[in-house]
């Protein structure tokens, strides 16, 4: 028997296993593999091969249907049989290449595929963000394209200062904002939209994308919130929400490493007032033919009458389109035949804001005045509530929401809920005392149901606010040892006298957080209350907007 170095050749391991031996070179072969583990593990080898491949060809019989019967082989046996006979050492060589070939195959096929798998899995789930934030951003730029949405008015948020920037006018206290947009190369000429956001976005080198939905604006607008942050460059990171339904920009924030934080909100356009004194378009007009002297002399001009409800209601829908009748030191009152439109301290961008918004109304008069109106007793700022030695109950407060970082936040977050429900219900004030239950009674249905809109909106903000306040508070309030107790949040049935219903409530809740935050010596108590007035407000909020919306329907 032929040996190669000792052991048995991979040809006559081949003819044993497949059985063409004869009985001397078969025990042979055996007693020698009985010896020898190297020969014994190659002949494991082939008949491992074999078995796989016995397992991948049934395995492809069993999901593949051949497209026609198998032939009948026993012809072709038959004419084998008459032909001359192969040579052993051949048939083995063809069943050696026959087996090892689709070997590789069969054993690394699925792991491979496993692999493939997992890679593809790993780079969706790192690209999809990146994808989604791209592909949201190119619509509304899109989108703002075929509005032909113009550079509009911003509201400018540094520090808890707030100022009204506009195309034409950028208040002189922005210019170190503008410095640092500069300085991450943003567009600071239009902040607010989709393309300087996605412009400053493709210009990073490592931009790191989330994209959520959550509900943003004044009015609680379900919006796309995209969120790119990057290592490098003077803006760390910088937050765009888009409205959901037009894809239009409502908020942004900017986190600049030196500068800090900077909010940005939209504020209506407020589209071009053509100059009355500009020629109408058209054909030009005909000379005018002299007309006959009258009879008589006139008399005396008929004075002019007297402002109505329904010319102040517009005016009103005009300063809420703009937001002018929140928070601002705005009044408007009829005076005879104008509409007074007065304020105190108004700022410069806001006062233009303003008069482009009322420019339409020839029976307006504004009057602004630069004396600051005059702080009244809110609600503490969050440096002031923060500031000086905890007591007990801030001190175990801290402790329950996770440290001073974590207290900071939550003073902020609640101090901003209890001004955005108080600008609501001023403003809801301002519209009951203006539209008294006689005088909204003298107005036609058309602007009955435009008062209704306009008070709906604001209902609608004012729930959503109050919502706000009680999920920041009161889980804050229950673990320190103040759980909401069970309160009715009945309100009257006119939208009037609710409204001040409503106000007293508001102002209880100011009241009790700025003891709890500026840690008086009732604070203890003051908590205890203002879990009560906080799940009181909260339902008398609900019960104004269902009230809103049925007078509305």
């Amino acid at each position: 028997m032929s040996r190669v170095q000792g052991h048995v050749t991979g040809e006559q391991i081949l003819r044993y296993a497949d059985g063409e031996l004869n009985a001397g070179e078969s025990r042979a072969v055996q007693a020698h593999l009985e010896a020898c583990w190297q020969c014994r593990a190659e002949l494991t080898g082939i008949e491992t091969t074999i078995a796989d491949c016995i397992r991948y060809r049934d395995a492809l019989r069993r999901e593949v249907t051949p497209p026609e019967p198998w032939p009948d082989i026993l012809p072709l046996l038959a004419r084998a049989g008459r032909q001359e006979p192969v040579p052993a050492w051949r048939k083995a060589a063809a069943r050696m290449a026959a087996l090892f070939r689709p070997a590789p195959l069969v054993r690394w096929a699925p792991g491979a595929l496993a692999l493939l798998l997992v890679a593809v899995l790993v780079y969706r789930l790192r690209e999809t963000p990146s994808v989604k934030a791209a592909q949201i951003l190119r619509q509304a730029v899109n989108a703002a394209e075929l509005r032909k949405e113009g550079n509009r008015p911003v509201q400018v948020q540094v520090r808890g200062s707030k100022w009204i920037r506009t195309a034409a006018h950028s208040p002189a206290e922005l210019a170190p904002v503008a410095a640092a947009f500069t300085a991450a190369r943003y567009d600071w000429n239009d902040p607010l939209s989709a393309r300087s956001f996605a412009a400053w976005r493709d210009s990073l080198s490592d931009p790191i994308d989330a994209v959520t939905s959550r509900a943003c604006g004044v009015s609680g607008e379900n919006c796309y919130q995209i969120t790119t942050s990057t290592a490098s460059g003077e803006l760390a990171a910088a937050t765009l929400w888009l409205r959901a339904a037009d894809l239009q920009a409502l908020e942004a924030a900017f986190d600049f490493r030196a500068f800090g934080r900077v909010e940005l909100s939209a504020l209506p356009e407020i589209p071009p007032v053509v100059s009355r004194a500009e020629p109408a378009v058209g054909p030009p007009a005909a000379p005018a033919l002299p007309q006959p002297l009258p009879a008589e002399p006139l008399g005396p001009a008929a004075a002019p009458a007297p402002v109505t409800a329904a010319e102040e209601l517009r005016v009103l829908e005009a300063l809420h389109r703009i937001q002018a009748d929140l928070g601002d030191p705005i009044h408007v009152s009829p005076a005879g035949e104008k509409i007074l439109v007065s304020g105190a301290g108004v700022d410069p961008g806001r006062q233009q804001l303003v008069r482009s918004a009322l420019a339409p109304f020839s029976r307006v008069e504004i009057r602004f005045t630069d004396d600051v109106p005059p702080a009244g007793g809110g609600t503490p700022a969050a440096s002031e509530a923060r500031s000086g030695t905890l007591d007990p109950l801030q001190k175990l407060l801290e402790q329950r929401l996770g440290g001073k970082p974590a207290l900071d936040r939550f003073a902020d977050r609640t101090l901003e809920a209890s001004d955005a429900v108080l600008a609501r219900i001023h403003a809801l004030r301002r519209l009951a005392a203006a539209f008294p239950a006689a005088r909204e009674a003298g107005l036609s249905g058309e602007d009955r149901r435009s008062l209704a809109a306009l008070r709906a909106d604001h209902a609608r903000v004012l729930q959503h606010s109050a919502g706000q306040l009680a999920q920041v508070m009161l889980p804050a309030l229950e673990s320190v040892g103040y759980p909401a107790p069970r309160v009715e949040g009945h309100l009257a049935a006119d939208w009037q006298s609710a409204c001040g219903e409503l106000l007293q409530t508001a102002r209880q809740v100011e009241r009790h957080l700025g003891a709890l935050l500026h840690g008086a010596s009732d604070a203890p108590d003051a908590a205890a209350r203002l879990a009560e007035s906080v799940t009181l407000l909260k339902l008398q909020a609900d019960a104004y907007a269902g009230l809103a919306n049925a007078v509305e329907r």
